[in-house]
């Protein structure tokens, strides 16, 4: 396992940042989620070092970025989350909200069989 000197464009806003990590499994042109849940498309990878990692990959490869910043299912919620309803002998889906969490990697996790209730959750 070896610590490299590496560079990736964040996804979104397009800065370009360096940083250490290691390169084990570090793939040129895929997309990662670095330890501060930030997503790069990683550009080069550069000279090995000794120095210590200053980022990590708790998540990738991706193809996209937007594989990437897309949640993570939390459970399973039959039929993706979404609810079928009858009225008047008319069906139609409906896709209810569902509540979000962040992991402590910065990745944002649906619960989907959960819905969404307004207010702060106590006294919804």
């Amino acid at each position: 396992m070896a610590n490299r000197f590496m560079t990736g464009t964040t996804c979104g806003n397009e800065n370009i940042i360096e940083f250490i990590a290691d390169d084990s499994n570090a793939v040129i042109d895929k997309v990662y989620q670095l330890s501060d849940g930030v997503c790069i498309t990683l550009t080069s990878t550069g000279e090995t070092t000794t120095q210590s990692q200053t980022n990590w990959f708790p998540y990738g490869p991706f193809d996209t970025c937007d594989e990437c910043i897309a949640p993570f299912s939390g459970s399973t919620g039959g039929n993706n989350g979404e609810v079928c309803e009858i009225c008047s002998g008319t069906t139609f889906t409906v896709t209810p909200v569902k509540p979000t969490y962040t992991n402590e990697f910065g990745k944002a996790v649906e619960q989907i069989n959960a819905v969404l209730i307004g207010g702060n959750g106590l006294n919804a």
